[in-house]
């Protein structure tokens, strides 16, 4: 028993050295795949006074023109928006994490964040990496135990991250580099949409209370901040809505259930599939002109005062 014990006690120091070691050998990865967050967590920092913060995932990326909407509203623009696969949750966090009284946020959530439950999964602890502030919105940023949790996730996802470097494989797209001095990205007029991406595959017949709790609860947080907020649909390409009914349900649930303003339809935000470029979520640079346009005719009705 007693060697047992010492056995054991020597695998955990080991564990515990390596991990030690990957976490000062391997840094953060400052320019690769998800470093756009650093410009946008910049962006967020030094700009001064009233900001108009428009966050969700890739389709917030591609689609809008900030300096437009700049220009029309006179409020200054910042482009959050990243990636899908952070989730609900990381978005939420980020925008606590950033905002400051006078903000007017537009989250702008891809349709599967809006139908499944929140949860954390490898790109949310990915990008916590680069923006350690957003785990402190959650349990698994606090308390010794979860500290141990994330900081052994992060060092796996280290370790992957540099497997994939030296196999060639890695992901470089949403890069520190790819973003304008706003947080978009402009340079999406080549390839077109390879395949479908089955945005309304899972549509509920209720959408969970989890995803209405986290959007209320970040709406109160905010107002008690003096913070407004509001919530648009994404961009999606017409070729994806095979379920007018199921979405048509989910539009009135959100609306009866949320003390959000929703600034539009999903019928308003159904792009003709030639628009998209890469995926049916990605615009092209007519489809961000034409989305622009539309996301200014409803932000000078319902949020402009």
């Amino acid at each position: 028993m007693k060697k047992f014990l010492i056995h054991t006690a020597i695998a955990l120091l080991g564990l515990i050295a390596i991990n030690v070691l990957i976490h000062i050998g391997i840094g953060p990865d400052n320019d690769g795949n998800l470093s756009a967050l650093l410009s946008k967590k910049e962006l967020l920092r030094n700009m001064e006074g009233q900001r108009l913060i428009l966050v969700g995932g890739s389709s917030v990326v591609y689609g809008y023109e900030s300096n437009r909407i700049e220009e029309a509203t006179g409020i200054p623009v910042i482009n959050a928006g990243l990636h899908a696969g952070l989730g609900l949750d990381f978005y939420s966090n980020f925008i606590k994490a950033h905002v400051r009284t006078g903000d007017k946020v537009v989250l702008i959530p891809e349709y599967n964040l809006l139908v499944r439950k929140p949860r954390a999964n490898r790109v949310f602890y990915l990008a916590g990496e680069l923006a350690p502030e957003v785990l402190a919105y959650k349990p698994e940023g606090r308390g010794w135990i979860n500290r141990v949790k994330v900081f052994v996730i992060i060092n796996n996802l280290k370790v992957r991250r540099l497997i994939l470097e030296v196999l060639g494989v890695e992901d470089q797209e949403l890069t520190r580099a790819s973003v304008s001095e706003k947080g978009d990205i402009l340079n999406n007029d080549g390839q077109k949409p390879k395949s479908r991406i089955h945005a309304f595959s899972s549509v509920p017949e209720e959408i969970p209370e989890e995803v209405i709790h986290l959007i209320n609860e970040l709406h109160s947080h905010l107002a008690e901040r003096g913070v407004e907020l509001y919530i648009s649909y994404p961009p999606l390409a017409s070729i994806e809505y095979t379920d007018d009914v199921g979405v048509a349900q989910m539009d009135s649930e959100l609306k009866n259930k949320l003390i959000t303003i929703l600034l539009n339809t999903p019928t308003d935000q159904r792009y003709n599939n030639d628009l998209f470029f890469d995926t049916y979520y990605h615009l092209n640079g007519e489809g961000r002109k034409l989305n622009t346009g539309r996301f200014l005719d409803v932000y000078n009705v319902s949020v402009s005062k």
